[in-house]
């Protein structure tokens, strides 16, 4: 009987902990801001915690070998534990970003160029500025970039294909800019919308990907937009010309998201005379080419639990993070901390690690952290007499 018992609590440990990893969701992918990755990282160690406590006490009450001796500081032990494991995760995902490096990639680009063209632009005299600069920019790309122009007010109004920018390529968006007409107010939804479909259907896998976004307008789009920017790894710039200095919730939430994307946002202060400069319009396209074009961070391949090729300096964050919280796991189970709980534990931790190093990753690195840390081993004293393994 004390075998069966030992054994359906490991499996409902086990079980708790997979189901609540998959409550927490899957990895962030993509470039953005590192704090995501630091919260999810300390999420996810401390729901694969609780989950496992939580099918460790079920088994407990389905188990008829007696019912267990808990010590008096077990509730303040798992409340303490738990707030370990969680600093413990988000603290080591926090160190093994620490020394990545910024990664020079090719300088293929993939960019979809949003134009605003709803009224304002015109009436405020900002429409020869905006064609001027983004003819210069086209005009100024090679051969080993891809650009769609979209022009949008309170909709899409127009676009091209995604184009390679050779001759005919730029001619033709040369001429779609040129015969872009101001009309209507300003929406982001759609442009955005359309922008993400077209990079993420006719992705290429040795570039960088973003939307470059001009406008004068304060704009919504929805969540669904925003989470798949989030979790494409499409940066975002916003170039916003701003006479005023908004800080209404509209360009919060548009700067906000950039900044998430990996991308930036750049406003632009119109002279005395309510005119815009072509050339800090230009200038401020090419920073945002520049931006895409040199870097891609790419954040999921930096995951704690799922990284691979990592550095020395990582392969001991991820070592002293897991063993630290295999030990955790088993004190705040049962309020325990003795010499072979902590030992074995603490070789779970490191095998995990060797695991994940060999070539855990996705659904596989969560697979194996329930495994080895959600089932930790604690040895449960029996009210009677007797102690079960577990």
């Amino acid at each position: 009987m004390g075998r069966f018992s030992g054994a359906l609590s490991w499996a409902l440990s086990l079980l708790g902990a997979f189901l609540a990893a998959g409550f927490v969701g899957t990895a962030p992918a993509g470039a953005g801001d590192p704090s995501v990755y630091i919260f999810w990282s300390g999420r996810f160690f401390l729901a694969v915690f609780l989950g496992g406590f939580v099918g460790l006490q079920l088994s407990l009450a389905l188990s008829r070998y007696g019912r267990a001796r808990r010590s008096r500081g077990w509730f303040a032990a798992l409340v303490l534990s738990g707030a370990l494991i969680f600093g413990a995760g988000a603290g080591g995902q926090a160190l093994f970003m620490l020394s990545r490096e910024e990664v020079t990639t090719s300088s293929a680009v993939d960019m979809a160029l949003l134009l605003d063209a709803s009224g304002s632009m015109d009436t405020s005299g900002y429409s020869l500025p905006r064609t001027d600069a983004a003819v210069q920019f086209v005009e100024a790309m090679g051969e080993d970039t891809r650009i769609q122009a979209v022009s949008f007010a309170s909709t899409v109004l127009d676009s091209t294909d995604l184009l390679t920018m050779d001759a005919a390529g730029r001619q033709t968006l040369v001429d779609f800019i040129q015969a872009i007409d101001a009309v209507g107010m300003t929406d982001f939804d759609a442009p955005l919308s359309l922008a993400a479909d077209t990079l993420l259907t006719q992705e290429r896998t040795d570039s960088n990907r973003a939307i470059l976004l001009l406008t004068d307008g304060e704009g919504t789009f929805s969540s669904q937009v925003a989470d798949t920017l989030l979790n494409s790894g499409i940066r975002l710039f916003s170039i916003r010309i701003d006479a005023v200095g908004s800080s209404s919730a509209e360009v919060q939430a548009l700067t906000e998201l950039a900044e998430r994307t990996g991308g930036f946002d750049t406003r632009l202060v119109p002279g005395a005379d309510g005119s815009v400069d072509t050339a800090a319009l230009l200038q401020a396209f090419q920073e945002a080419f520049q931006a895409t074009s040199e870097h891609r961070m790419g954040m999921k391949e930096e995951l704690l639990i799922s990284a691979d090729g990592i550095s020395s300096y990582q392969l001991a964050v991820r070592f002293v993070t897991l063993i630290l919280c295999a030990v955790l796991f088993g004190v705040g189970y049962f309020a325990q901390l003795r010499g072979g709980m902590v030992v074995r534990n603490a070789l779970s931790g490191a095998l995990l690690a060797v695991l994940l190093t060999l070539g855990g990753s996705g659904d596989l690195s969560v697979l194996l952290t329930c495994l080895l840390l959600g089932a930790a081993y604690v040895k449960i004293e029996r009210k009677g007499g007797g102690t079960l393994d577990v």
